[in-house]
């Protein structure tokens, strides 16, 4: 811990905890034994390396780790449930499954407090989140836990598959910021093999983005993603064929 003043609740001179960025939860499928995972991205230059607990800074108080824990609880059951098929997931086709029972106000403010982490950290690797304009307010959302219609912020949430088959065992975010019709703006990041969409621009309610967003009563629409769709650099994908990664790799598995 070091003193500073807290991303969230502006209050100046308290001791800033190590503040996941992803929340721990999302780890433990990538985790080994020995609570170990491989942290690197596409450049090589930067390296490969193990990590442990997670990607942390120094962001929030100790009072506002607190009032995100609850939601995020609720957010880390919502991905168990799926992971392991509950009852209040209905297959509705083999690309589209219907999710029920969801807590819409937790879900959603643990969604937008991890892009609102993306957005303050000033880690390398995380520069293109960027609320500008909207960060007040999603951080006005987050401290006093208000709730917001389906419209404002509105998110999607995808299965990430590989040949068809949905694995937890994926964590990611994005250089910049993805465009819908090459007009809005939306932020997203994948973590427990669930790609995250919300969009940050305002945007009619009558547009079909909405369809298959995260709605007030609980339920989504989700549809599934190949990962070769979900715009990851291939760069990336090509970092797991040098030498540096697949050393990595077999130290990871022993």
């Amino acid at each position: 811990m070091i003193p500073g003043k807290c991303k969230l609740c502006q209050n100046d001179n308290v001791l800033l905890m190590e503040s996941h960025i992803i929340p721990e939860f999302a780890y433990k499928p990538v985790y080994d034994k020995h609570h170990r995972f491989i942290d690197f991205s596409e450049d090589p230059r930067t390296g490969v390396k193990f990590a442990q607990k997670g990607i942390r800074e120094n962001l929030l108080c100790g009072s506002c780790e607190v009032l995100l824990s609850k939601h995020e609880k609720i957010l880390s059951d919502f991905t168990l449930n799926l992971n392991q098929n509950k009852n209040n997931i209905i297959h509705l086709s083999d690309e589209f499954l219907l999710n029920t029972n969801i807590n819409y106000d937790s879900v959603k403010l643990a969604v937008l407090s991890i892009i609102f982490r993306l957005s303050v950290s000033k880690l390398p690797q995380y520069t293109g989140y960027e609320l500008g304009p909207f960060e007040q307010e999603i951080r006005d959302i987050i401290l006093h836990g208000r709730h917001i219609d389906r419209y404002k912020f509105s998110m999607h949430i995808s299965p990430v598959t590989r040949n068809g088959i949905y694995y937890p065992d994926l964590i990611m975010t994005y250089e910049k910021p993805s465009k819908y019709k090459n007009i809005y703006t939306f932020l997203c990041f994948i973590m427990y093999g669930l790609l995250f969409d919300v969009m940050i621009s305002k945007i009619d309610k009558c547009d079909c983005w909405h369809y298959f967003s995260l709605r007030e009563k609980g339920k989504i629409i989700m549809q599934n993603i190949e990962i070769n769709n979900v715009n990851i650099k291939a760069d990336l994908i090509k970092r797991f064929k040098d030498e540096d990664m697949i050393k990595l790799i077999r130290r990871l598995k022993k």
